[in-house]
């Protein structure tokens, strides 16, 4: 899939209303300019902490599929797979980095490398969101609750209304859900798998598309499996097992 297709796919979802608020939970309309914005930090973001990966495609990801490591301790690279759509973004919190030499954890957040402090704070080096997402159907896993709480990473610099709007902009999505350290300052958060970058957006004719992913990354992840139909077969499918990345 080109990025011309990929965008128009993204656009074509997107409409203008109206921004409101609810408590610290803000609920945006969905502007196809802030999903464009979304979508160029988020892929940004991705390239600057890609690295070895164990999948070749999308459907490696799914639940029936097992990594197996060299001492043959197996594990799953998602806990679930639902269908659904971003309704609401509240922001979350920021990290702030630790002195050096400083390796002492935060209890609360999982992460060596940052302590928690509010959102806004100017010293944070990045901050997250927190999406809740109506959960439409599940394709895998054992999910059964009404929504979801979804966290995301993004950049100081990166403008919160924008995000908040550009995620409802996305409308119907796949999302692979995994937990993720960097949440675990709210056990009742999941993360998306590979950091957020493999956020699948749906068509209206069931065409599946990255969204946060580079066009070549695209078309090879989903060379297998580029409709919400074929996802679903994948995961239907009989289980196997790949090596784990060391």
């Amino acid at each position: 899939m080109n990025s011309k297709r990929a965008f128009a796919i993204l656009l074509s979802i997107a409409c203008v209303t109206s921004t409101s608020s609810c408590g610290d939970r803000t609920t945006v309309g969905a502007s196809g300019e802030d999903l464009e914005y979304l979508a160029e930090r988020q892929e940004a973001r991705g390239s600057a902490t890609s690295g070895r990966k164990a999948y070749d495609s999308i459907d490696d990801l799914l639940p029936n599929v097992s990594y197996v490591s060299t001492d043959g301790r197996r594990s799953e690279a998602v806990e679930a797979v639902v269908v659904g759509r971003v309704t609401s973004v509240a922001p979350g919190v920021g990290f702030e980095p630790r002195p050096e030499g400083d390796v002492e954890r935060q209890p609360g957040t999982g992460d060596g490398d940052g302590d928690v402090v509010d959102f806004d704070d100017p010293n944070a080096m990045w901050r997250t969101v927190e999406l809740k997402v109506t959960v439409d159907s599940v394709i895998a896993g054992d999910i059964k609750a009404e929504s979801v709480d979804v966290g995301y990473v993004i950049a100081p610099i990166d403008d919160f209304e924008s995000v908040a709007s550009g995620f409802v902009a996305l409308g119907d999505v796949v999302l692979l859900l995994d937990r993720s350290v960097v949440f675990a300052y709210n056990p009742g958060l999941y993360g998306v798998v590979s950091n957020g970058r493999l956020l699948l957006q749906v068509a209206s004719d069931g065409e599946l598309a990255l969204p946060f992913e580079n066009e070549e990354e695209s078309r090879d992840l989903m060379r297998d499996v580029h409709t919400l139909d074929a996802l679903k077969a994948a995961a239907s499918a009989p289980k196997r097992e790949m090596p784990a990345v060391s």
